[in-house]
């Protein structure tokens, strides 16, 4: 009868929980500070250190954890140490995916502002204006604004001119200082129009 010789098969290397634990925090990152917090704890869950940037000795990983939240921060551990291979084998991998997860938060930032923003004057669009109107509750109060004799700028005076006064109109609402209220012309009197919900 023979036997059947495997060859045994390599040792796997297991990923440690720490790693699978700041990997999943990468869904909840937000900020820079947040990414720091997240690749400190990782570091000392592998069983590391943290450095300052500048510190001579052979134990220091080249590679900044501070995500450009506050000085630079390194990860230092014995050479040919246990934390040292971890680190050495997870933590870049670990840091470049964090770098992603910021950059991809900071382009969704971007495109919900610009897809709920005006580009000309800076104020709420059409869509945010569907959706506060479809929040509203019984009592609550809609104030709607006219600029008096727009046209007659733009058909005067050039669209490039209207957009101005969009724009001003669109800095003083967000601002909400009288302060740069333009002065009313002699002889003319401010006029605004509001209408009450019910």
């Amino acid at each position: 009868m023979s036997q059947d010789t495997k060859t045994p098969a390599e040792p796997r290397h297991q990923v440690p929980g720490a790693v699978h634990e700041a990997t999943r925090s990468l869904l909840r990152l937000r900020t820079a500070g947040d990414a720091r917090r997240v690749a400190e704890h990782l570091v000392r869950e592998l069983g590391g250190q943290l450095v300052p940037a500048g510190t001579d000795d052979a134990s220091v990983i080249p590679v900044d954890v501070s995500f450009g939240d506050g000085e630079p921060l390194l990860a230092a551990a014995p050479l040919g140490s246990a934390a040292r291979a971890l680190l050495d084998r997870h933590l870049a991998s670990f840091l470049l995916d964090a770098r992603h997860v910021l950059q991809l938060s900071g382009r969704n930032e971007r495109l919900a502002e610009s897809a709920s923003t005006d580009k000309l004057t800076g104020l709420p669009n059409r869509r945010m204006l569907d959706r506060a109107l479809g929040r509203l509750a019984a009592g609550d109060t809609v104030i709607m604004l006219d600029l008096d004799h727009f046209k007659q700028v733009n058909d005067t005076l050039g669209h490039a001119a209207g957009d101005e006064v969009l724009r001003a109109f669109g800095r003083i609402h967000l601002l909400g200082d009288a302060s740069t209220t333009p002065p009313v012309p002699p002889g003319r009197r401010r006029r605004s129009r509001t209408s009450r919900c019910r």
